[in-house]
């Protein structure tokens, strides 16, 4: 999904191990030229041990502003490394 490339751009970066979950919606197409961008929110999030599991929303927009894409991901992702004082 074009949402991934999009998601990832803003860091941090998440260190995703794996993709958990994908429910995703195509509500209106999208043509050659249009101009998209990507909204995202943290629905919830769960620790583990060595990570954690996130799920978030996400909606793709064209260049009116109307959501032609939502859906949500849910990503196991790695801790982040401990900060050096």
């Amino acid at each position: 999904c074009i949402s991934s490339g999009l998601g990832f751009r803003l860091g941090p970066p998440l260190a995703v191990l794996a993709f958990m979950g994908f429910e995703w919606q195509f509500l209106r197409p999208l043509y050659v030229g249009d101009t998209i961008r990507s909204r995202s929110a943290m629905v919830t999030k769960r620790s583990l041990r060595e990570g954690g599991v996130i799920v978030e929303a996400r909606d793709i927009l064209d260049q009116s502003g109307e959501v032609t894409q939502s859906g949500r991901l849910t990503l196991l992702v790695a801790k982040r490394p401990a900060e050096r004082p």
